[in-house]
């Protein structure tokens, strides 16, 4: 049975004798029916939440009925698409292997082929390479001999041109020697006869013409002594004969550079310089304190050049080598060779003796042409066989 609150408030209870306050009833009614509203609205509020939760649930319900038959339908998916994957990597991995298998054996036929191709041209190389060795080495060997026979030829050549040079050297110095004797006692007989017919003013000129003609005879011969004490020296043509050992191959081989011998050789040797390299790094101060502590001959050698030389043949560049030494004598350039003694030299020296001999001659024929001379110019003197 089913009360509101309006009922509760309108009931009348029926009257009896000394029963409940009126009043208090009717307040209790009031407050009842108040609070029945309440609860009312409460049950009314209770039930659209409990509608609306139970929409709620049952569209959770709904979504977890989605998810699960989605998982559902993701498992089985996912396992055919396993199943499959296995399958395609199963037939793939046999394939692979099938196909690496027939790789390696096409493979091995290719490396098979391949190596004896390879032995096969090897072998014709090698035999190629022989053929063109030994044909090399007769040629080296050829050259070497004609290099050898040039070579002696050569040095023959320069003996016999020294020999004549000596010669030459001797017979000059001879002469100027008996030249300058000759002149001095002429000289000293011009002096006596000075002494007792020459006019005061006439000496000076004289004595000048004779200090001239003894410094001039004096310096000529000592210039040529001092030219030649040391010797010619001859360029070491043998350096250019190859033998058994190449200059590319012998770093040692010092007689390569121009100008060093057997004998220079040995000397650098002592004093530690064995190869190329430790030439080019020797200053050249050094070279020549070498070379004048092993004598006065070696000390005449100039080894300006040997640095560069040896450099060119420590990197290699033989042909550069060949060039330098082309323009080089005895380690020297040309244009510092010593000077030739049958040369523009000698013909200098006997311009410079006939200008001494004119001086001379008019220097007597003033003298005998002055006012108070009784002497005359004698006939076939020493200068009329000059």
């Amino acid at each position: 049975m089913r009360i509101t609150s309006l009922e509760i408030k309108q009931h009348e209870f029926e009257r009896s004798f000394r029963g409940y306050n009126v009043d208090d009833v009717h307040n209790f009614l009031g407050d009842i029916a108040q609070e029945w509203d309440k609860m009312f609205n409460e049950i009314k509020m209770l039930k659209m939440q409990l509608d609306i939760a139970e929409k709620e649930a049952s569209k959770l319900r709904d979504v977890e009925m989605t998810l699960i038959k989605t998982l559902r339908t993701a498992e089985d998916t996912s396992s055919r698409i396993a199943e499959t994957a296995n399958a395609e990597a199963t037939r793939k991995v046999e394939a692979a292997r099938l196909e690496a298998s027939q790789t390696i054996q096409r493979a091995d036929h290719e490396a098979a082929k391949t190596l004896e191709e390879a032995h096969r041209k090897a072998d014709q190389l090698i035999r190629e390479a022989e053929n063109t060795g030994k044909q090399l080495v007769s040629e080296a060997e050829g050259k070497a001999k004609d290099i050898q026979k040039a070579s002696e030829l050569e040095i023959a050549e320069l003996d016999s041109r020294y020999n004549l040079l000596e010669r030459k050297k001797n017979d000059l110095i001879l002469r100027l020697k008996q030249y300058h004797s000759e002149l001095t006692q002429l000289l000293s007989d011009t002096d006596s006869t000075e002494l007792t017919t020459a006019v005061p003013e006439e000496k000076a000129p004289i004595a000048e013409v004779k200090a001239e003609t003894v410094d001039f005879f004096r310096e000529t011969s000592e210039k040529i002594e001092d030219d030649y004490s040391s010797g010619v020296s001859i360029p070491s043509a043998v350096n250019a004969i190859s033998l058994e050992v190449t200059p590319e191959e012998d770093k040692t081989n010092l007689e390569v550079i121009e100008g060093i011998g057997p004998k220079i050789k040995e000397i650098l040797n002592s004093a530690g310089i064995m190869d190329f390299r430790t030439l080019a790094t020797t200053p050249e101060y050094r070279l020549k304190d070498i070379l004048a502590a092993a004598g006065p001959h070696f000390a005449a050698h100039d080894p300006g050049t040997w640095n560069e030389q040896a450099l060119l043949a420590e990197n290699g560049q033989w042909d550069r080598l060949e060039e330098l030494k082309a323009r080089l004598i005895a380690g020297r350039p040309q244009a510092a060779a010593p000077p030739s003694v049958d040369g523009s030299n000698t013909e200098e020296m006997l311009d410079k003796v006939n200008k001494v001999k004119a001086a001379i001659r008019k220097a007597m024929v003033e003298k005998t042409e002055h006012p108070g001379s009784e002497e005359t110019p004698k006939s076939g003197s020493f200068f009329d066989s000059i």
